[in-house]
């Protein structure tokens, strides 16, 4: 009897150790906001869309980043190559509806490939936005949205020439100053002369939460000559 009523204490005091290592580690919490996309005006060479987010406060730590994605094409991307790079998206970092993977993309050069139904193009290529010539960095991204629960956003985003290069001009706020893209060097604009934009969401509210990944979507097309 005693040694039932010892091995019952020592469970007993164990189980306590690990709800206290538990709750003072912290308990993931799973964020799942609602975010849609709408494509804007688009006119050479610039093009606008809208973001709407719609969640809980990501809290003190909280990160809600915005990665802009492009695709160099010879036109406006078609319906089954905008699908692929969607579906490659979600199957490499979305997964679930939970939790996503950490973007990790080395400067200049694609995140990913897809097999492009264009055949002057050979394999489509799709490449993050680098902010301000900086490599792309979680959880961040291409740019830190910093708002406290929900929010809407225009995002502005043009094609533009600072002294001899060439850039993407982006306003998300006309009280903020613009901050500016630049694409991989090795693109030949003349040989695809348009970018086609996808967009996704990410929020990470602590260091014990989930990543959360928003679907990506195609929001729109700059245009690098008339």
């Amino acid at each position: 009897m005693k040694s039932r009523r010892r091995i019952s204490m020592i469970l007993l005091m164990a189980a306590s150790v690990f709800l206290f290592v538990f709750v003072s580690c912290g308990i993931p919490s799973y964020i799942v906001p609602t975010v849609s996309f709408t494509k804007g005006s688009t006119t050479y060479p610039a093009t606008t869309f809208n973001i709407s987010y719609k969640g809980d406060a990501v809290g003190e730590y909280g990160k809600v980043g915005l990665i802009l994605l492009y695709y160099p094409d010879t036109g406006v991307v078609d319906s089954g190559d905008s699908t692929k790079i969607i579906s490659k998206f979600s199957s490499n970092y979305k997964v679930s509806t939970y939790d996503g993977i950490v973007i990790d993309v080395k400067q200049d050069e694609p995140l990913f490939e897809i097999n492009t139904s264009n055949t002057d193009t050979g394999t489509g290529k799709v490449y993050a936005f680098e902010l301000e010539g900086k490599a792309v960095e979680s959880p961040t991204y291409t740019f830190a949205m910093n708002r406290e629960g929900d929010f809407n956003s225009v995002i502005e985003l043009e094609y533009t020439q600072i002294e001899d290069t060439y850039v993407v001009r982006m306003i998300v706020d006309d009280e903020l100053p613009p901050v500016y893209l630049t694409l991989d060097s090795d693109i030949n604009l003349s040989a695809t002369p348009y970018l086609n934009i996808f967009a996704a969401i990410s929020v990470q509210s602590s260091q014990y939460s989930n990543i959360f990944w928003s679907s990506l979507s195609n929001v729109g097309t700059i245009r690098f000559s008339e």
